[in-house]
């Protein structure tokens, strides 16, 4: 890892899955069956899908996958990442919403004027 903030965002997010299924230590992480470990993995993601930002999920993952490839485990992170919700387009959503707030106005200007 390159920066001190990466460290301790990894940190954190290493600590977060080790809190949510109440494991002891890191050490008791690298002692589970790979299998299991991938099921465990992507109910974590699901259950935080809709309640993280995409990026956090993502953060979530790398730090899991750096931490189980240093100690030899492999994964099928390839298959876990595709739970990650697509990003949505903002500027579609923004248009989207101008879009209702300019025909709003256009119909609060409308009973402006018959008044």
């Amino acid at each position: 890892m390159s920066s001190q903030a990466t460290k301790i965002g990894y940190l954190n997010e290493l600590k977060r899955f080790k809190e949510f299924y109440k494991i002891r230590d890191y050490d008791s992480l690298t002692i589970i069956e790979p299998k299991k470990l991938n099921i465990m993995i992507e109910d974590y993601i699901m259950s935080r899908t809709g309640k993280a930002e995409r990026s956090s999920l993502n953060r979530s993952l790398s730090a899991l996958d750096l931490f189980f490839s240093m100690n030899d485990i492999t994964l099928n992170f390839k298959k876990i990442k595709k739970l990650v919700p697509k990003q949505e387009n903002k500027l579609f959503l923004r248009f989207k919403f101008n879009s209702s707030f300019h025909s709003i106005l256009l119909k609060v200007s409308i009973l402006l004027m018959i008044v």
